[in-house]
């Protein structure tokens, strides 16, 4: 049992870092520059891992039937990059890929356009790829193959706590902008941003976007800034008023009280 979980965390890593190897060309030629794809530090595509470790699970027993393997393929990869969009939009509040220009897509999150694509790869994986990983990672001597387990394991754990971590940092102060106290969230933002050094170029290399999300966050903390300013000017203004109404109105009493005061003191000297 044990040996199969290493064995299906190494297959996750052999398709990760495949998955980052296709994204990385795909994106490098779009760009005409060489982008280092992928939101972790090191050369992974962790969808593509999980991608190809269901598609093993699900699809091995349908290896004979390529129509099978392609419709399964296009329904579990499609699935899986729904779901992986909307849980990074939940947590980090940025979309990462959108489809929203294509013609027919599902809120953005998956498209036709990579669902055809989609069936190919479950074909590939399992008529071809998956017997060349297999042999290989099944021809490691049993020590070899538990020193690379461990190895690989600790520096994925490792990218893995350090990439979200600046992630997370990004994603809370998109979250943070919804707070009154706006000048304490401007204050986060840039000190985060500074702070993030070389990782956070690396993530602004691999997703080029990213720039319009740090852009939006300092508008809307702008915008923030703005409407904070102005319900102080407000409030301050209104609490004027309400303070000056009650002035006049003890003013009035008090003055009420001394001409009252008055007349009973000239009704007294007119007695005399």
């Amino acid at each position: 049992m044990i040996h199969e979980i290493e064995f299906y965390f190494l297959l996750f890593l052999v398709y990760s870092i495949l998955g980052w190897i296709i994204e990385t060309v795909k994106k490098s030629f779009e760009f005409k520059r060489f982008i280092n794809r992928g939101f972790l530090i090191g050369p992974y595509c962790p969808i593509y891992g999980v991608g190809g470790v269901l598609a093993t699970l699900l699809l091995q027993k349908y290896s004979d039937d390529i129509v099978v393997l392609f419709f399964l393929g296009v329904i579990i990869f499609s699935i899986l990059e729904y779901y992986t969009s909307l849980v990074m939009e939940k947590i980090f509040h940025a979309r990462w890929w959108d489809y929203s220009q294509d013609k027919f897509n599902i809120n953005g999150r998956i498209s036709l356009n990579t669902m055809i694509p989609f069936g190919i790869l479950g074909v590939v994986v399992i008529k071809f790829l998956n017997p060349i990983f297999f042999n290989i990672l099944n021809g490691l001597k049993p020590q070899i193959f538990d020193i690379i387990f461990i190895v690989t394991l600790i520096l994925f754990v490792a990218d893995l706590v350090f990439s979200f971590n600046i992630l997370d940092g990004v994603g809370r102060e998109n979250k943070l902008i919804e707070k009154d106290n706006t000048e304490e969230v401007r204050s986060i933002v840039n000190a985060k941003i500074m702070s993030l050094g070389w990782g956070y170029r690396r993530l602004l290399r691999a997703f080029p976007n990213i720039k319009i999300i740090i852009k939006e966050t300092k508008e809307k903390i702008g915008l923030n800034i703005k409407e904070y300013n102005e319900r102080q000017q407000k409030i301050k203004a209104d609490g004027d008023k309400k303070i000056d109404k009650i002035k006049g109105k003890y003013n009035k009493k008090i003055k009420k009280i001394i001409d009252k005061y008055n007349k009973k003191i000239e009704e007294a000297e007119d007695e005399k």
